[in-house]
């Protein structure tokens, strides 16, 4: 079983490697045992497989390297809702997802990490409707900020 305990993980994989002249081979049109391919295996293809696989999907992964060789398996990111649209929504995902994030960093074996720090903020009275999905975040210190920021927020993501 793969990191995450996902065992729907294991029977997308597929890895192809890549031909002498560092390409990847051609993808199956019209393949009859899989609905869609996703190319690659780092955090944005296998979640894309994964939940396709969830919906009903017959999915397979192509990918040059195993996703324990990708740069998303040692890369490190923060969680913030993305300025998209439609706001509400994309707020909605946003919350499910770093709900499924702090869950997944009570186990030390997905890597996922919990930290505290000050999101700065470029002008006094942002838009704060992201804070509805962080529990505990409250407006930063004068001296947690740096020079020349008007206000930030504290919290944990």
């Amino acid at each position: 079983m793969n990191r995450l305990g996902l065992p729907e993980l294991d029977k997308l994989f597929d890895p192809i490697g890549v031909d002498p002249r560092g390409r990847l081979p051609r993808m199956r049109p019209g393949a009859e045992d899989v609905d869609v391919e996703v190319v690659g295996a780092g955090v944005i293809g296998l979640t894309c497989a994964l939940e396709l696989a969830r919906a009903g999907r017959r999915v397979r992964v192509v990918c040059e390297q195993p996703p324990a060789q990708t740069t998303s398996a040692v890369a490190a990111a923060i969680w913030f809702p993305y300025a998209a649209a439609p706001a509400e929504r994309v707020l909605g995902w946003g919350g499910t997802a770093l709900r499924r994030f702090l869950d997944l960093a009570d186990d030390a074996e997905t890597g996922i990490v919990v930290r505290g720090g000050v999101m700065c903020h470029r002008v006094e009275n942002p838009d704060m409707a992201w804070t509805a999905e962080v529990a505990g975040h409250r407006p930063a210190r004068a001296d947690e900020l740096p020079p020349g920021v008007p206000a930030g927020t504290w919290c944990e993501l």
